[in-house]
């Protein structure tokens, strides 16, 4: 009876052992899911703010195209009113 206690007894302590190892265990992954998740919360915010600031350098750079060919136009303008100036400056002096 006393052997059949002692077995019993070891076998408690075994699984109590095991119980408590698996319990540890479950905790670690826990706390493994929890960095993962907050990873993948992080790099999906990445991943928005990236989409963000491309679609506003593609906006950035098509007003930047736009703000050149205005700027170009108005040389040209420029250029043609000081030509039409210096002819007529010659015109008078011929």
């Amino acid at each position: 009876m006393i052997d059949e206690c002692d077995k019993l007894r070891t076998a408690l302590i075994a699984k109590s052992d095991e119980y408590d190892s698996k319990q540890n265990e479950n905790e670690q992954l826990k706390t493994k899911i929890y960095e993962l998740e907050s990873i993948i919360k992080s790099l999906r915010d990445t991943n928005d703010f990236q989409k963000r600031s491309n679609d506003e350098n593609e906006i950035n750079k098509q007003e930047l195209k736009r703000k050149q060919d205005d700027f170009e136009q108005f040389q040209k303008v420029c250029w043609s009113k000081k030509k039409i100036f210096f002819f007529e400056k010659i015109l008078i002096f011929l």
